[in-house]
Formats: C-alpha cells, structure tokens, sequence
C-alpha cells in the first residue's frame, strides 16, 4: 500500500526536478538575442543607437540652458 502512494510522488518530484533544472536556459536564451540585437543597433557610425544618444545629447543641452536662463 506505501509503495502505490509514494509512486505518484517520486513522479511528481521527478518533474519539478526537470523543470526546475531547465527553467534558467529561457533566460540565457533572451539574454543571448537581446546581446546580438544590441550589437548590431549599435555597429556602424550612423546606427539607431547613435541617433538616440545624439538626441537625448541634445535635449539635455537645451533643458539645461533653459534652467539657466534668469
């Protein structure tokens, strides 16, 4: 009779234990192309990524001289 009981457990932690072990690689996964999508906006000297920071450049120029403006 304790062995019937105990069987449906071992499965159950047999696979919490295989779906905890796998949970980690989604992350890696995203992780890896959020990296190579990042790269490639950021190679070349006309990239996306360098328009942003010239904008956010340039609109930190005027709001600080709009602050030290009497």
């Amino acid at each position: 009779m304790r062995c019937a009981i105990l069987r449906p457990l071992h499965r159950l932690r047999h696979r919490v234990a295989l779906r905890s072990s796998s949970m980690g690689q989604a992350a890696a996964d995203y992780l890896l192309v959020l990296a190579l999508v990042a790269l490639a906006m950021s190679l070349g000297a006309q990239g996306p990524v360098n328009d942003l920071v010239a904008a956010v450049a340039e609109h930190y120029r005027r709001f600080t001289w709009a602050i030290s403006q009497p």
